[in-house]
């Protein structure tokens, strides 16, 4: 189930709810959402919005984290590091760490931050994460106006420049 609208400061994050089930019927922990993001910036940008609200949060950049120390946070990040990676090594971190999360922490939410200009593997992380889940739809809105960066007719610009260079949304 995609739910949609949960803000956090103008910003509109889609999050993907994985189970109707209280966590607390599987443990005591308290997470309520994962965050993957492929580099350390994206990373601590999404981290600093939740840690300013008040949730607490934690920045993590090994995917082999002992997720037994996350029971008291609100939020935990990964910084996956898999921009610059093979897709399939960034499919393959990305898919273990999220079901690695989902066997410890059954209602959680995930959230996979995307670079606005499309760089990165993400087809393979967003793949990695659905098939963690056994998704097999999601919705991908990458615009985000406030930054000039919007999408039409399936092509995604920044500024008014199309982004299609580079290592763009593999």
């Amino acid at each position: 189930m995609l739910v949609a609208n949960k803000k956090f400061s103008d910003k509109i994050i889609f999050i993907l709810e994985i189970s109707k089930k209280t966590r607390r019927d599987v443990c005591n922990a308290m997470l309520k959402l994962l965050v993957i993001a492929d580099d350390f910036t994206g990373a601590l940008d999404t981290g600093v919005q939740f840690s300013s609200r008040g949730a607490k949060t934690k920045v993590i950049t090994d995917p082999q984290y002992d997720l037994s120390l996350a029971n008291e946070l609100d939020v935990l990040v990964l910084d996956s590091e898999t921009r610059h990676l093979a897709s399939e090594r960034a499919y393959e971190i990305v898919n273990n760490f999220v079901k690695r999360v989902v066997s410890r922490f059954s209602n959680i939410n995930i959230y996979k931050k995307t670079d606005s200009g499309l760089r990165g593997n993400i087809g393979s992380e967003l793949s990695a994460a659905m098939d963690a889940l056994n998704f097999d739809k999601m919705a991908f809105i990458p615009a985000f106006p406030a930054m000039n960066r919007v999408t039409k007719n399936s092509i995604h610009y920044g500024r008014w420049r199309v982004h299609n260079g580079g290592n763009v949304g593999r």
